[in-house]
């Protein structure tokens, strides 16, 4: 089984944390690995950004203050609650912040994951996009 070779080989690691890109392996790694005895310290990469910014290690130039909006990966937001570091960089590069009309735990999911790569029919795939508030704001 994947998960526990995956077990085996982070054990056989030397490490203070775990870092990922990716919201589903934080998930899956965070919160999933317990139901096979584990439990990691694991963080996704905007809370590293975020904590090296705040502690002066970690420099972003600002000044731009272009209009940006942030979509809440399922997986990190609403599973997670990773809502704040990502918005805190996006303010500390100097962005404003525009919120989508669905956000933080509202936010609708990203073409039912993985980027729209799901082996989901086109008419499913019509109906998510179709729900989408990407462009409304508030």
């Amino acid at each position: 089984m994947l998960a526990k070779s995956n077990i085996e080989a982070i054990d056989a690691c030397n490490y203070r944390r775990i870092m990922t890109t990716d919201p589903h392996s934080l998930n899956a790694l965070r919160n999933e690995y317990a139901a096979f005895g584990k439990s990691y310290r694991v963080h996704h990469y905007t809370e590293i950004l975020d904590e090296c910014a705040e502690a002066d290690k970690l420099r972003l130039k600002s000044g731009r203050d272009d209009v940006v909006t942030y979509h809440d990966p399922c997986y990190l937001g609403r599973y997670n609650d990773g809502f704040d570091a990502p918005r805190r960089l996006i303010a500390r590069a100097g962005y404003r912040l525009l919120a989508a009309a669905k956000t933080r735990s509202a936010a609708v999911p990203a073409a039912a994951g993985f980027g729209g790569m799901t082996p989901v029919s086109s008419s499913a795939r019509a109906k998510i996009g179709s729900k989408r508030h990407w462009f409304s704001v508030t």
